[in-house]
């Protein structure tokens, strides 16, 4: 992983990063009922003191600190992070948020959860295992004995086989006005590697605004990330489909 590539990504798309989503807000809470659900199933009813380690805008974070979990939430993107905090205030959700590269969570984020979260398939930022296991051992460090780790990934199945160009473009009708996201993929060709351009596209009365974020990402296997964990020193470690967890993405489980 190159930080500055991440970083600068995040930094630069963080004022219109809600605009994947039709509703951002809407999809805020959603998200923080489905993570609550599968938290309860797998640990247990009560509240619990959750690492959101890759925030980003502060989708679950938020989502999750609306359900009664206490929130800390950070993210390599300082301006992703000052969006989710002010999201946080503007929906009455109370977390903390601050900055924190999740290869070095042992350094940079005080105190152990009891969960500790990264989703989005932000792990796949990660281009090498070194990195990856550097992430996995940081995000073991935050947890409490016991506590359960929650890494939600994209499915790349045939993606890096078939070379996939991308995504199917996505339209949001809003009202008189609509919204087009998708993104395009440039694979590598001696490596699961791609550069994604994200693209968001508003209707206005004058044609057509674009938004536009480039960054790079690994078509991370299951078996890969399964070994990963495994070598971390994480137990009871489960790959749920989102029939099971009741999330869009695939969910990896893992416990300390």
């Amino acid at each position: 992983m190159t930080a500055e590539n991440v970083e600068d990504f995040y930094d630069d798309f963080s004022d219109d990063y809600h605009l994947i989503y039709p509703d951002w807000q809407a999809s805020a809470q959603r998200q923080g009922g489905e993570i609550s659900r599968l938290i309860g199933r797998l640990k247990g009813p009560d509240a619990y003191s959750v690492l959101d380690c890759s925030c980003g805008i502060g989708t679950q974070a938020v989502g999750l600190a609306l359900e009664g979990f206490t929130v800390r939430a950070t993210d390599i993107s300082p301006k992703a992070v000052a969006q989710a905090a002010a999201s946080a205030a503007a929906m009455g959700a109370e977390a903390t948020f601050g900055v924190a590269d999740f290869r070095y969570l042992d350094q940079q984020v005080d105190g152990t959860f009891d969960v500790v979260l990264s989703f989005e398939n932000s792990v796949a930022h990660m281009l090498t295992d070194e990195d990856l296991a550097m992430a996995f051992a940081a995000m073991k460090a935050k947890l409490s004995p016991g506590g359960l780790l929650l890494v939600s990934v994209r499915d790349y199945g045939a993606f890096w086989s078939e070379r996939r160009p991308g995504t199917i473009p996505r339209t949001m009708d809003l009202g008189d006005r609509k919204r087009v996201y998708f993104q395009t993929w440039e694979w590598q060709s001696d490596a699961p590697v791609y550069t994604t351009d994200f693209f968001v596209l508003k209707q206005t009365d004058h044609g057509w605004d674009v938004k536009n974020g480039r960054t790079t990402l690994r078509a991370l296997t299951k078996e890969a990330l399964l070994d990963l964990l495994k070598k971390a020193g994480f137990q009871d470690i489960t790959w749920h489909a989102p029939t099971d967890s009741g999330y869009h993405q695939p969910v990896i489980s893992a416990r300390n």
